[in-house]
């Protein structure tokens, strides 16, 4: 098995330069980053597929429109592979419904997609808390905010770990090793992120990428919790930093736990993407 590296980046982008979904997989910088975590590979069937697994589950995300591939041939492939395709858009979906694959909202994995304008202000009625938890902290805290850049990168490493301590997580269960692998290549990523220091210390970071469709992905986001509202305001202030860049923030998904669930439905996501799997029918 030959994991996605650099090596692959200038064919996968000419894939996605064809097919682009507005998922937060179908970029270079997430299915390299997270390469190692999901076991990504990409292979030619004679089509294009990323490999992914995950625990027990196999999957196969198409780098082209599986429409344009013949039912059979799909079929013989994701047997073959013992996977199941992943991710599919409701057209893609409804299509294969049609040829008769076994379909399924994986509703762990549907995106929160926000406006950079909501997330920069926080206005209305729905975010007063979270407008609240944002001037507790502008308020109670010396703090100053950089981008990040190489020059920083050590303190975005020192935020990390010291989460990760917080977290009481083993390394291994969290995106921890992802988000490392982001942060040494940062510049080569081309990623845009925030640094916030209070008092000289630094106590979080969130950072991401512009994504062709003009969408923002947040890729990882973490902070200090004992600082309130710490949180409130990294959504702020990168949203901010992001007003003349793009038009939306996706925040991502959940993955099914209900901590992350909660937080992201509070902020009230404009749009929700969903995503779906298909498998063949034994």
């Amino acid at each position: 098995m030959k994991l996605i590296d650099f090596a692959e980046k200038t064919l996968i982008k000419s894939y996605l330069k064809n097919y682009h979904p507005h998922f937060s997989e179908y970029s270079f910088t997430y299915l390299f980053i997270y390469s190692e975590y999901a076991s990504l590979e990409l292979f030619n069937d004679p089509f294009p597929f990323i490999k992914s697994v995950r625990e027990k589950d196999a999957f196969l995300m198409p780098l082209i429109d599986c429409k344009t591939i013949s039912p059979q041939h799909l079929a013989n492939t994701l047997s073959i592979h013992q996977s199941s395709l992943y991710p599919l858009d409701s057209f893609s979906a409804k299509y294969l419904e049609r040829e008769n694959f076994h379909v399924k909202e994986e509703i762990n994995y549907t995106e929160y997609v926000y406006l950079t304008e909501k997330l920069a202000f926080l206005r209305g009625a729905k975010l007063e808390k979270k407008r609240n938890r944002l001037h507790h902290f502008k308020t109670n805290y010396n703090f100053n905010v950089a981008s990040i850049t190489q020059e920083n990168i050590s303190d975005c490493l020192i935020v990390l770990n010291a989460w990760l301590k917080q977290s009481t997580m083993n390394k291994d269960t969290t995106d921890y090793h992802a988000c490392l692998k982001a942060l040494n290549h940062f510049n080569d990523l081309m990623l845009i992120g925030r640094l916030t220091y209070v008092e000289g210390k630094p106590i979080s970071f969130g950072f991401g990428e512009k994504r062709p469709n003009g969408t923002f992905n947040f890729h990882f986001v973490k902070g200090c919790k004992k600082y309130k509202g710490i949180y409130e305001h990294i959504y702020s202030d990168m949203a901010k930093h992001l007003l003349n860049i793009c038009n939306e923030i996706s925040l991502e998904e959940d993955l099914g736990i209900e901590s992350l669930k909660k937080a992201k439905l509070a902020y009230h996501p404009d749009r929700m993407i969903k995503k779906f799997s298909a498998n063949v029918i034994l």
